[in-house]
């Protein structure tokens, strides 16, 4: 997997980074998130992430395909993002 990305973050801070291997888990005052960035993750490694933090099957779905265009979609809690880089 090409982790291009994966932290934990509080009130908009880095505080650290963390494994994509196990599940992190946020507080639950919405101060904390955990950013995970990817390039080109296979199925099997989408489908581990999305077992580990319950992602939302459309997101994972968006994510297997190749080429989207940018985008924001609001999944309940959680956010996703498909951005192009410089």
């Amino acid at each position: 997997m090409s982790v291009v990305a994966a932290s934990l973050y509080r009130h908009g801070q880095r505080v650290r980074s963390v494994s994509i291997d196990e599940p992190t888990f946020c507080s639950d005052d919405k101060a904390e998130f955990v950013w995970i960035g990817l390039l080109e993750p296979s199925e099997e490694e989408l489908r581990k992430l999305q077992e580990h933090y319950g992602l939302h099957p459309l997101a994972v779905e968006d994510a297997l395909k190749a080429h989207q265009h940018p985008k924001v979609d609001v999944y309940g809690d959680q956010l996703f993002v498909v951005a192009l880089t410089a």
